[in-house]
């Protein structure tokens, strides 16, 4: 396993509310002292935090107004599609170094995902 700084895997929470639709497109997000406390972090770290989300295209700053996240759908998807991948090359690394052939890998996919969702 790797070490990851805490501001990565703020980040990481926050970039999986933007993809999944909790924050939707345009959305404000919470303050950066209102992350702080809830997380009980400096707000140094936060704002590194969003910095980070960013530097990704997840989210813009508003002078004025604090944090937003993108309107662009289409971005968020194309970003959405490629968090996927990278989980799923992830996944498959991970269970091949634990001995996992690729047929394996497949069996133990689809035994985890709902018959409903393999035939979508």
């Amino acid at each position: 396993m790797r070490n990851r700084f805490v501001k990565d895997i703020i980040a990481e929470k926050i970039g999986i509310k933007i993809l999944n639709g909790s924050y939707p497109p345009g959305s404000k997000l919470p303050s950066i002292r209102e992350v702080a406390g809830r997380e009980n972090l400096s707000t140094t770290t936060v704002q590194r935090t969003f910095y980070e989300l960013e530097r990704r295209g997840l989210i813009y700053k508003n002078q004025t107004s604090g944090y937003f996240v993108i309107h662009n759908r289409q971005l968020l998807i194309q970003l959405k599609m490629e968090e996927c991948n990278h989980l799923t090359r992830s996944l498959y690394t991970s269970l091949e170094k634990l001995g996992y052939s690729e047929q394996e890998v497949t069996s133990l996919l689809e035994k985890h995902i709902p018959a409903e969702d393999r035939q979508n």
